[in-house]
């Protein structure tokens, strides 16, 4: 599915959740989080006045899959009356069956406490899967590294054109499809620029687990498969910008200076760009070792 080029080494590495504790996402329009010690995020760390704040937000009540809305995209409120469903759906964390409340409880988040229980922002009950292309080119003026941004509407900060993974949808098609609605033109001639940048050859995956999101709940998670395309100038060139219905701004930001919006990218956002900006040049200096 995937380019893995042999230096490339997925990070499987769980540190610890920062942004999940914060009130970044919820602040104002949403409850604030129940506030502790840090020291007490494992789940293994005893903690009898524990007390997170229970929410889930109208917008996703109101778009819960039920028979009137077969096609909404939050699970039922109800969670036992679609385990079974839940029980098919995969985590990079481990076994999903274990990340459970005891008695066959309610989701359980893998990486501990966030100080709110319920889904929060999220669709999902447990992992929210999605896809964070980034797809970069190198300034034939300047030689440094740029990447295609939104800026997204909610919280107002740059961030990797990704979106969430539909039940049973190919994460590769999740890649494209969700680049396209978020920072694309709408074009015949576009499509086929996609094309060429989206190759399956074109593709380096850099990561796949669970993200420090600040949407991040007790019972709901994000996770996710970052992978990494590169494109020519010429490409770069035909691919016309469009900001999507979620986003404020589609752009070319540069990802090798210390500009604000790259320094402030959304969530692990800039983590990930950094992971890919290293592949990158490792890559090249292997290619240029070859050409001696």
């Amino acid at each position: 599915m995937f380019c893995r080029k042999k230096q490339v080494k997925i990070d499987t590495t769980y540190k610890a959740h920062e942004k999940a504790c914060t009130d970044e996402t919820y602040k104002g329009k949403h409850p604030n989080r129940f506030k502790f010690d840090q020291a007490l995020i494992p789940w293994t760390a005893e903690f009898p006045d524990y007390k997170p704040v229970e929410y889930t937000a109208k917008v996703v009540f109101d778009n819960e899959r039920c028979a009137a809305r077969p096609d909404g995209w939050a699970d039922p409120r109800d969670f036992l009356s679609m385990e079974d469903l839940y029980l098919k759906r995969k985590s990079f964390c481990g076994d999903i069956t274990k990340m459970r409340f005891p008695n066959r409880g309610l989701p359980r988040n893998p990486m501990g406490r966030t100080g709110m229980s319920g889904r929060g922002l999220l669709g999902k009950w447990g992992p929210n899967q999605a896809a964070d292309p980034i797809v970069t080119c190198r300034s034939p003026v300047t030689k440094l590294l740029h990447m295609v941004a939104i800026r997204r509407s909610d919280t107002h900060t740059w961030a990797i054109p990704g979106g969430m993974v539909d039940d049973g949808e190919r994460v590769t098609k999740t890649l494209k499809r969700e680049f396209g609605e978020e920072a694309a033109e709408k074009s015949v001639d576009m499509e086929r620029v996609l094309n060429e940048i989206f190759h399956e050859n074109n593709a380096v995956l850099i990561f796949q687990g669970y993200v420090d999101d600040p949407r991040n709940t007790d019972n709901s998670w994000m996770e996710t498969t970052v992978v990494h395309y590169h494109c020519a100038p010429h490409l770069a060139e035909r691919l016309g910008l469009s900001a999507g219905d979620d986003a404020e701004r589609a752009a070319w930001i540069c990802i090798e200076d210390d500009n604000e919006r790259f320094r402030n990218l959304y969530a692990s956002h800039r983590d990930f760009v950094v992971a890919a900006v290293k592949k990158f040049h490792e890559r090249e200096a292997a290619k240029q070792r070859k050409k001696k």
